[in-house]
């Protein structure tokens, strides 16, 4: 014989992760890493239409974003995980090993289609500070990057 449990109501006993919310007149620099074209402007118009005074420049691979990263600061990067040349991952290590301090501690979110990816936290060990999956949520997208976005 089988009882029915009694529902139990934890709702608020779970631990809520603070909501961050970044002003939508927020001015700071964004850093798009991804290799697909439709990606790259569904991501910028979703972002655009959250904050109005972001900046966002986007480099198609891994290596571009170096190239960007030895001339210019961003407040966040979001860096797609797969893409030709050289993957997030790599660029993210290099970053982190080589560039000057400033730019070695900016703020990098791995953006990945692969669940396992952020589950198993596989991008803490290349440096990354957080991660996005793609494709995004847009509150999601924009809690990660309140999170993480310092204005000056």
């Amino acid at each position: 014989i089988f009882e029915m449990a009694e529902a139990i109501d934890t709702s608020d006993k779970l631990p809520k992760e603070p909501v961050y919310e970044l002003p939508a007149d927020a001015k700071f620099s964004l850093l798009l890493v991804e290799d697909h074209k439709m990606n790259q402007i569904v991501a910028r118009k979703t972002l655009e239409r959250k904050w109005n005074n972001i900046d966002i420049t986007i480099a198609e691979d891994g290596q571009a974003a170096l190239n960007l990263l030895h001339e210019n600061t961003y407040d966040v990067v979001l860096m797609d995980i797969q893409m030709p040349v050289m993957d997030g991952y790599e660029a993210t290590k290099i970053i982190r090993e080589t560039f000057p301090p400033d730019r070695a501690k900016m703020i990098i979110l791995a953006m990945t289609a692969h669940a396992h990816v952020a589950k198993d936290g596989k991008y803490k060990d290349y440096g990354m500070d957080d991660f996005v999956l793609k494709p995004f949520e847009p509150d999601d997208l924009f809690q990660k990057i309140s999170k993480y976005v310092k204005l000056h």
